[in-house]
């Protein structure tokens, strides 16, 4: 009898030591975190058709629409624009038809108040190889919820001085700049 007892005391250490082993769990979880950060973005497209404007002398005005795409209800924004030369020739003999920097460029959202844009004296560059110049940058807010999708319109100044101007297609370009606020 002694001997069925430290046999049965045994086997009761021995089942109570492997125990937890045995009597796992049939099935588990675990839970991970995330987190995601959409970036901002913006995508800038343009009107396909060609802006086409007569002048003898004088101011003569052209309005270009750029479409912008923004998840952000703010935007900076700046306008370069080419002078004007005749045969769509930059080194041309003829004086080209300047910018007229004094009138600066009137930026006008679709959704949001317009504004305009003095030139950067200090901005010569070119565009597509015609000399040009650039506005300084402006911020503009969308009046949509909390993003910027809409077409802007862009008013640009050129100034015909010269009455004896030889007659022809004088050409040039405009280039539009959004971004994101502060990211100059």
């Amino acid at each position: 009898m002694k001997k069925i007892i430290v046999v049965f005391m045994s086997l009761m250490l021995c089942l109570f030591a492997f125990a937890p082993v045995a009597f796992s769990d049939t099935e588990g979880n675990a839970t991970a975190a995330m987190n995601v950060t959409v970036d901002p973005n913006i995508t800038v497209g343009d009107n396909p058709d060609e802006v086409r404007m007569s002048v003898q002398t004088g101011d003569v005005s052209g309005a270009f629409v750029f479409r912008v795409d923004a998840n952000m209800q703010y935007v900076d924004i700046q306008v370069g624009a080419s002078h004007l030369y005749k045969a769509d020739d930059p080194e041309s003999e003829v004086a080209p038809i300047l910018v007229n920097e004094g009138a600066g460029v009137f930026v006008d959202p679709t959704s949001g108040e317009g504004a305009n844009l003095a030139f950067n004296n200090s901005s010569e560059y070119d565009i597509n190889g015609f000399p040009a110049v650039k506005t300084q940058t402006g911020t503009f807010e969308s009046s949509q919820n909390g993003h910027f999708s809409q077409n802007v319109d862009v008013v640009v100044t050129w100034n015909q001085d010269d009455p004896e101007k030889p007659q022809g297609d004088y050409s040039g370009f405009v280039q539009f700049y959004c971004m994101m606020v502060g990211d100059i």
